[in-house]
């Protein structure tokens, strides 16, 4: 009986032992299979390189200007304020601001009565020192002829000579007022100067008016002078005849050309700067005295040069580079610029003829990085 007590018990610890074994086992199997997952990941191949997008252009060869670039303002050839030369009620304004004149046309009338009252008494003295001139005239060649048969005495010769001269006198003097007095009655007529155009008016109809007082302004803008100022640093690049391109804010999308006429030879104290006068005809009086003006002045050339798009230039830490492409990695040059003009630059060294560089998305690019050049 005791035997089979024991047989039965030893069943369920057998049991128990050969699910812990079971256990272990499985748990070994799971350990050695995760050390190949590790290995796999440590020979893994590294991520591939990212490749920027730039845009590019080519090095070519072209014409290039220097220029010096100065702001100024438009001023026109001659230009002048009209006034009247007499005192007098103003009666007639016969042009307006914007009118073409011509050289003595007659712009603005005085009032002219006083003027022909006096002109007229003017004629009427010179007439009446006519007429006394003649008799004195006459008397004196009687007293002649009787002086010279001796009937006239000397003292009757002397008055009538003495007669004579102060009518002749007062023809002369009376001739002067009348022409005095005529040249009043002109100038109650305001002419203009010169041809031009009435750029302002300053009267208004009924005024009293005095001499010397602006009436109106004409200037001739047919042929117009930009005044501008250039440094010191590049004074001595100006030269008379140099070509000069003009825009203006009014035009924004016209060049105007035309030529250095004069170069003050002194600076300007309080600007620092030498002023140099350009001349630019403008025969449809498109340009306006006061106008502000940028000019491009043409101070030399390179004819053979070679040529970037001015973005393509960049400047680190006080040095000039371009980047270049090649075999689709960057290549950082140092460069040397020369002439500027407004889109493009001239570089005297780095790359080469024909050889593509960065105009867009270069900053930050280390040498060698690879890149995919836009539209490819």
């Amino acid at each position: 009986m005791p035997r089979i007590s024991i047989s039965r018990m030893s069943i369920p610890i057998g049991l128990c032992i050969l699910a812990i074994g079971a256990a272990a086992f499985l748990s070994g199997c799971s350990k050695n299979n995760e050390k190949p997952a590790v290995a796999s990941q440590s020979k893994s191949e590294p991520k591939s390189e990212f490749a920027v997008s730039v845009k590019v252009a080519p090095v070519v060869r072209a014409s290039i200007k220097s220029t010096i670039n100065a702001v100024g303002a438009v001023l026109a050839l001659n230009q002048a304020k009209v006034s009247a030369k007499i005192p007098g009620k103003l009666e007639e304004v016969l042009v307006e601001e914007g009118d073409r004149v011509k050289a003595g046309q007659t712009l603005a009338k005085l009032e002219k009565t006083d003027f022909v009252l006096t002109r007229n008494q003017a004629e009427a003295a010179v007439a009446m020192a006519e007429a006394n001139f003649s008799k004195a005239k006459t008397d004196w060649a009687r007293a002649r002829e009787l002086f010279e048969k001796g009937i006239a005495s000397q003292q009757q010769f002397d008055l009538a000579k003495s007669g004579f001269d102060v009518a002749e006198a007062a023809v002369k003097q009376a001739k002067a007022d009348m022409g005095l007095a005529q040249n009043q009655l002109d100038n109650a007529n305001v002419t203009a100067p010169f041809a031009g155009t009435v750029t302002h008016k300053y009267c208004c109809l009924g005024e009293r008016v005095a001499p010397g007082q602006p009436l109106l302004e004409v200037a001739d803008i047919s042929t117009v002078d930009i005044e501008v100022g250039v440094s010191d640093k590049r004074f001595s690049d100006v030269k008379l005849g140099q070509s000069a391109t003009i825009i203006v804010d009014g035009y924004p999308d016209m060049n105007f050309t035309g030529k250095v006429k004069k170069v003050q030879p002194s600076i300007d104290a309080a600007t620092r700067t030498f002023k140099v006068t350009i001349g630019i005809a403008n025969p449809q009086e498109l340009l306006k005295p006061g106008m502000f003006a940028r000019a491009n002045i043409v101070v030399d050339f390179h004819q053979d040069a070679l040529v970037v798009p001015k973005a393509a230039l960049l400047e680190e830490e006080g040095k000039y580079l371009v980047v270049a492409v090649r075999g689709g990695r960057i290549k950082r040059l140092d460069t040397v610029p020369g002439f500027v003009e407004t889109d493009k630059v001239e570089i005297l060294s780095g790359p080469s003829e024909g050889e593509q560089v960065v105009i867009e998305g270069a900053y930050g690019l280390a040498q060698d990085a690879l890149v995919k050049v836009s539209g490819e």
